[in-house]
């Protein structure tokens, strides 16, 4: 294989996962007011929180990452 053609199977690889996500959410909307009957009010709130939680943790790692790739640490103790 080529560089170009590992490219080429990369971004397939990828647009395919894309259009799987945009597919799935896309089944989430539609089934969204079935889903809320079935899980009720408190189990939306509970959903909410979990997805605000990990809202949290992908924020807070990113700017953990920002931090260590900003400022020169010295790792060796």
């Amino acid at each position: 294989m080529t560089k170009n053609d590992n490219l080429a199977f990369w971004l397939s690889g990828t647009y395919a996962a894309l259009q799987l996500l945009c597919f799935i959410t896309f089944i989430c909307f539609v089934s969204s007011s079935g889903i809320v009957a079935k899980i009720g009010e408190n189990g939306l709130g509970i959903v909410t929180r979990l997805m605000g939680l990990i809202l949290a943790v992908i924020g807070v790692q990113m700017l953990i990452f920002g931090v260590t790739a900003a400022l020169p640490f010295d790792t060796r103790g």
